[in-house]
């Protein structure tokens, strides 16, 4: 008899469930403060630096052009695929990059999706030196 103890399996599927609960809860912890960082980046008053994500198949020659259309600078990569770190002096800028196929903007969070430049990318690789304008 290969003889399973029953008390062993029950422990086993209280931890799975355990588990799951708090990945429930972590998800649900994740995606409401990714929904209060999209509302506080729509907010008109916004003013400061965003980070757009743009669908991952458009090249970064892409994202600069709509980015320049929604009057805005970029100012470096980001980590994320599709996405750069935007910054405008107007405000409303989420909106007008949302206009312009960015699907999703949010409010920069301290360097979080960029990595505080580390990305491995740069606005400097792909923009000729005569047409860089970046904000000091």
């Amino acid at each position: 008899m290969t003889g399973v103890n029953p008390a062993e399996n029950r422990g086993l599927a209280l931890h799975a469930h355990v588990a799951a609960a708090f990945l429930a809860a972590g998800a649900t912890v994740f995606a409401l403060t990714l929904l209060l960082m999209v509302q506080a980046a729509r907010d008109p008053g916004w003013r400061g630096p965003v980070t757009a994500l743009f669908p991952p198949s458009w090249t970064q020659e892409r994202m600069l052009l709509a980015v320049a259309r929604a009057d805005a600078v970029a100012m470096r990569g980001s980590w994320l695929p599709g996405g750069l770190q935007v910054v405008a002096e107007a405000p409303g800028l989420a909106v007008r990059l949302e206009a312009v196929g960015a699907v999703l903007v949010l409010p920069e969070a301290h360097g979080v999706f960029a990595l505080g430049g580390c990305s491995g990318t740069t606005v400097a690789r792909t923009v000729p030196a005569r047409d860089r304008v970046l904000p000091m």
